[in-house]
């Protein structure tokens, strides 16, 4: 940034250095301000440990290596969590070490969709927004503004998702089947092109672990010319997929395939299955939306249909005999089990999106959390 003379702007700020200690608390209200002043533009970079040319405020000058990056930037993460309302989902915070502890911090400020945000720093209760290389504080009416833009969003959203979800039990099979879905925020926007080779490569050949029952594939793959959809796939072993234009991704599949085959009178899910299909469908998303450069948040749901009384094992070790299956009685008459929709970011990687749903998925049959994963979110463990 220094040898190519970056300056900064609506989306880029230097600091060379920052105080948190002054006991008026002028350094962490103004730290605080550049974040939610990002946010509750378009978002941005802010560098600590580059300063700015003398005779050029906002070029950027020398390096300065910051004393103990990393606690800088734990300091940084907590000062966020703690001050600001609604919580910034999405921030990065990554310390960069030049020569021992010493070094810079990088923060990236996501877009939010969550906007407007506010700094409650000593119950300041302002709302603060970036304008060119300034920060200024906002207005009643783009407060209004903002609240109008977050609340369209998700209720754009949420119709989406349910005229979806009514679209697709109007026409629900006879047999059981498991939906994962994944959405990007912005339900309005077509991000997806039909006459793009790799993604049609991408779908037919899939990201996948193995080439056992709990991958996915797919074949005839055809895009479709005409309407919201994008591409269409079925497969007679793992099911039927769409990838919407708007980047909406869903995959429906027979239980059957996930079943322990030594149950006959009640539905028995196998855990190494059931997980393997929802790690791998969502590795399949995430390599799908890099491929689109897909740069905001996405909404993740598993759906159960038709399971009615079903049995997990709770703690199935590979090539040992079960030692515990629990029961699970859906409602009678919908018998279906929806979780989700959660709010994740692609930095995520699709392992720990995976866990955090299966965690759900085993509470609901009383366990403590769902087997296979490791703490990183790998599978299998």
């Amino acid at each position: 940034m220094v040898s190519e003379k970056y300056c900064e702007g609506d989306s880029l700020d230097f600091k060379a250095i920052v105080k948190f200690d002054d006991p008026e608390g002028t350094g962490i209200r103004d730290f605080l301000k550049d974040i939610v002043s990002f946010a509750n533009h378009r978002g941005g970079y802010i560098i600590i440990g580059i300063g700015e040319l003398k005779e050029k405020k906002d070029q950027a000058g020398d390096v300065v290596a910051v004393t103990d990056c990393e606690k800088l930037a734990r300091r940084c993460r907590d000062l966020c969590n703690e001050h600001i309302e609604p919580r910034l989902w999405g921030l990065e915070i990554q310390s960069i070490p030049f020569e021992g502890a010493d070094g810079a911090v990088v923060i990236k400020v996501p877009r939010s969709f969550h906007a407007p945000h506010m700094i409650t720093f000593n119950n300041l209760n302002q709302f603060w927004i970036r304008g060119g290389r300034e920060n200024r504080l906002m207005s009643v009416e783009e407060i209004k503004y903002a609240c109008r833009i977050t609340q369209n969003i998700f209720q754009d959203l949420n119709e989406f998702l349910e005229d979806r979800r009514r679209a697709f039990q109007a026409e629900l099979p006879q047999y059981p089947v498991i939906r994962t879905t994944a959405t990007p925020l912005l339900v309005e926007e077509d991000v997806v092109d039909i006459q793009n080779e790799a993604i049609r490569l991408a779908l037919t050949n899939p990201p996948s672990y193995d080439e056992k029952n709990w991958c996915i594939k797919c074949e005839n793959v055809v895009p479709s010319l005409y309407g919201l959809d994008g591409f269409n796939s079925y497969h007679k072993s793992f099911g039927k997929c769409a990838l919407f234009r708007n980047g909406h991704f869903e995959w429906v599949r027979r239980a059957e395939s996930l079943l322990d085959p030594t149950f006959t009178k009640k539905i028995g899910l196998m855990p190494i299955a059931l997980t393997g299909f929802i790690v791998n469908f969502h590795r399949i998303a995430w390599h799908l939306y890099n491929l689109i450069s897909l740069s905001v948040p996405i909404v993740v749901a598993v759906e159960f249909y038709g399971l009615g009384s079903t049995l997990l094992a709770g703690h199935l070790i590979r090539f040992e005999p079960y030692d515990d299956w629990r029961e699970l009685r859906n409602d009678k008459d919908k018998q279906r089990l929806i979780i989700g929709p959660r709010q994740v970011y692609l930095t995520q990687s699709p392992g720990i999106v995976s866990k955090d749903l299966c965690n759900i998925l085993w509470n609901a049959y009383s366990f403590e959390k769902a087997i296979h994963f490791t703490d990183t979110g790998e599978w299998p463990a």
